[in-house]
């Protein structure tokens, strides 16, 4: 099972940080990269439930980063 996501970011340079900041231990299953403003996740795993711990790390990490962009936006 491969489960992708996919976030726009306002500008490149923020979504290499991004891609830096929640970089994995395991990137055996998990890739993370910018491309441009774009920031790409793809998990694999052998399991639905598996899968889903994972995505729900990310997103845990990703919103706390959306935080941060908007925080620094004001």
């Amino acid at each position: 099972m491969t489960v992708e996501i996919r976030h726009t970011w306002p500008s490149a340079d923020i979504a290499a940080r991004i891609a830096r900041a929640v970089a994995v231990d395991n990137p055996e299953y998990v890739e993370i990269r910018a491309q441009g403003a774009e920031l790409i996740v793809r998990v694999r795993s052998s399991s639905a439930a598996s899968a889903r711990a994972s995505v729900d790390d990310l997103l845990a990490c990703l919103h706390a980063a959306e935080e941060t962009v908007a925080m620094a936006k004001r």
